[in-house]
């Protein structure tokens, strides 16, 4: 095994190079020092010979103090150090202990995805945790990556919240995981504005057409409503006549309909405005009144093809309920359905932007109100200087 490892050393990969080094610090064996020594006096990298350096000296302290010393009291010893810059120490909790394998499997996906600020966070609250969590390779070979101390001292820093705070610091800091944050959203949008105009486009196609085919289909039901509930009065022949015969709800349907193409494709451009406006006010209330950090485009990417959704299922919605025939339970079901259809959309509309944003759900569903909210005082202020100044103009 030891001849395995420093066969590596002369790896052209400089990273398994580093991690070989960083594997005979473990094993602590003497005859390591040799080609530890070797290749932090002619390794062309200098993170490579630095690790070398750090890996050899962590091999002759052990020697110094004897190999009485076990990986498990190295682990005391760390969690000694943390308890006094004030972390409590003892046994670990069956239910801390789980909370120390969650956030040691966060670290790992973070440490694997080269996010070094967030791997620092989540390693340390789990050695914090249980300490006993070093005594695996791994996890150790982790923390000299993060820390560049071998044993106890790396872990150690890991462990106190003001060194660890400093580590994250110097990783970037907070600024950088709400950075990371923005870049990942960034990333993973397919294309700029000029997608958002496409979207915003077929969602104002997808609503004119909805609103068609919504009055079209309900239309039916209309007849049956007005046929059931329309008044009649007696001729003077003494016979009963309908207010509205066939001829009369036939006539206003065609007119109805062509009235309804022009007032349709009005409603798509329409919404389309009330989406950029809702989406605007969204974002400002996210990121100006609740620090998130997320981009516009992100919000607009989600925002509006899930919008378009909605407003698919809601036309295919009315449409079959339409189909039912009879007004009180088309009346019921629409009534439910839309209770139940509103929440869901609230549900996911949250979800949306508390994943736009980094926020949780609750902090999302937020974001929604105020958003919510502040439209609701620009529209009562606009309202109030458009009667202000009509009525300067006409001298009330």
């Amino acid at each position: 095994m030891l001849d395995d490892i420093i066969k590596r050393l002369d790896d052209p990969d400089p990273s398994v190079r580093r991690q070989a080094a960083i594997e005979l610090a473990n094993l602590r064996n003497p005859a390591a020092l040799k080609p530890l020594a070797y290749v932090f006096r002619h390794d062309p990298d200098p993170d490579v010979q630095e690790v070398a350096l750090k890996a050899g000296q962590y091999i002759r302290k052990h020697m110094d103090a004897g190999t009485a010393r076990s990986s498990a009291g190295g682990a005391q010893a760390a969690a000694g150090t943390a308890g006094t810059a004030g972390t409590e120490t003892g046994p670990a909790s069956p239910r801390d202990l789980k909370r120390a394998q969650s956030y040691l499997e966060a670290a790992t996906t973070y440490h694997m995805q080269g996010d070094r600020a967030r791997t620092v966070e989540n390693l340390g609250k789990a050695l914090s945790l249980d300490p006993s969590l070093a005594n695996d390779s791994f996890v150790s070979n982790m923390v000299f990556s993060l820390t560049g101390m071998l044993g106890p001292q790396g872990m150690a820093i890991l462990i106190d919240p003001v060194q660890r705070t400093q580590l994250i610091e110097r990783a970037g800091g907070k600024q950088s995981l709400r950075r990371q944050h923005i870049d990942a959203m960034a990333s993973d949008d397919d294309g700029g504005w000029e997608n958002v105009l496409i979207d915003l486009g077929i969602y104002a196609l997808v609503t004119a057409l909805s609103t068609i085919a919504m009055f079209v289909f309900s239309m039916s039901a209309f007849k049956t409503l007005v046929e059931e509930y329309s008044p009649s009065y007696s001729t003077t022949d003494g016979t009963a006549t309908m207010a509205f015969t066939e001829i009369d709800l036939d006539t206003m349907t065609d007119l109805s309909l062509v009235a309804m193409l022009p007032a349709a494709v009005g409603n798509g451009i329409y919404s389309a405005f009330a989406i950029v406006v809702q989406g605007a006010a969204i974002h400002f209330a996210a990121t100006y009144i609740l620090s998130g950090n997320g981009l516009m485009l992100s919000l607009f990417r989600k925002l509006v093809p899930f919008q378009t959704v909605v407003a698919l299922v809601t036309a295919g919605a009315i449409v079959l309920i339409s189909l039912i025939g009879q007004v009180e339970i088309m009346m019921t079901v629409m009534s439910f359905g839309s209770i139940i259809g509103g929440f869901a959309a609230l549900y996911f509309l949250c979800a949306i932007v508390a994943n736009v944003y980094g926020f949780g759900l609750f902090t999302g569903c937020l974001s929604l109100i105020m958003s919510g909210v502040l439209l609701f005082g620009i529209f009562c202020c606009g309202w109030f200087g458009i009667a202000s100044m009509i009525g300067s103009l006409s001298g009330v």
